[in-house]
């Protein structure tokens, strides 16, 4: 048996950047909204409000984030060939990862157990951190 799920109308419209938004996440319950700009940040918003919640800058576009397992960590990959590590508990970034991508960073993700980072880039290579 199929059951077919019908979309209402739209909840809200967040003007949330001024520039192109490359990444769009909920968080797992669905009560947050994660998005990444070319306006090197992150925004962070409440679903039911629409409001702004928190909002992370970097040196560069961010082109892509991941949030971990268990919530309480961000990766965000950036143009400026980096990828950086956040905690979400502190609100403050944490690492700027080793062994810088020599391109724009276009994808980064987390393991299922939050230990290891991978990211990819017009590089051509895929980097893996633990």
């Amino acid at each position: 048996m199929t059951f077919i799920y019908y979309f209402k109308s739209y909840q809200h419209k967040i003007q949330a950047h001024y520039l192109p938004v490359r990444k769009v996440m909920f968080s797992s319950a669905g009560q947050m909204l994660w998005t990444a700009s070319d306006d090197r940040h992150i925004g962070v918003f409440d679903v039911k409000t629409g409001l702004n919640v928190n909002t992370y800058s970097h040196a560069g576009m961010c082109t892509s984030l991941d949030l971990s397992s268990d919530k309480h960590h961000v990766a965000v990959a950036t143009s400026d060939h980096s990828v950086t590590y956040w905690d979400m508990a502190m609100q403050r970034r944490l690492q700027v990862l080793d062994a810088p991508h020599t391109e724009y960073v276009w994808d980064v993700k987390f393991d299922e157990t939050g230990k290891k980072i991978v990211s990819v880039g017009d590089d051509g290579i895929i980097q893996i951190y633990e």
